[in-house]
């Protein structure tokens, strides 16, 4: 995540919990937010407002992205099966295959050891999510 949409939680986090952070904090709460994507940092910020009473450690807010990273992740690979992704081969795959295809991605998921392959495919189609959402905004179809 670039650090100009860092800011845009870190306002939100501020201005939810009145906290003034200083230029430190804001440089260390990054050095361990910026790996995060800012739909899932600000999904995780969300859930913190409306579910926390005082603003999170750092530790804490780790927590709650990679909740939400790992909801996210399931979400894209609904839509990924729903697409036919997992029956792709040479040939269309069987059903049983396509399940052992969909099971072994929601293992690399739940181990975290995505591959790069995978996890390539995976963003390729956030991104598309993203264009028709987008296209869907400005009166496309």
């Amino acid at each position: 995540m670039r650090k100009d949409e860092f800011l845009v939680g870190v306002k939100y986090l501020s201005e939810a919990f009145s906290k003034d952070f200083t230029k430190e904090e804001i440089t260390i709460w990054y050095d361990f937010m910026r790996f995060y994507t800012p739909k899932v940092f600000q999904s995780a910020i969300k859930k913190v407002v409306g579910t926390n009473k005082f603003i999170p450690k750092i530790a804490e807010m780790i927590d709650y992205c990679e909740e939400e990273k790992a909801k996210h992740n399931y979400i894209i690979l609904e839509i990924m099966k729903n697409d036919g992704y997992f029956k792709k081969g040479i040939s269309e795959l069987t059903d049983s295959k396509e399940m052992q295809n969909y099971d072994k991605a929601i293992c690399w998921l739940q181990k975290g050891s995505v591959p790069k392959w995978f996890d390539d495919d995976m963003r390729e189609y956030e991104n598309r999510q993203i264009e028709n959402k987008n296209n869907k905004l400005i009166g496309g179809k």
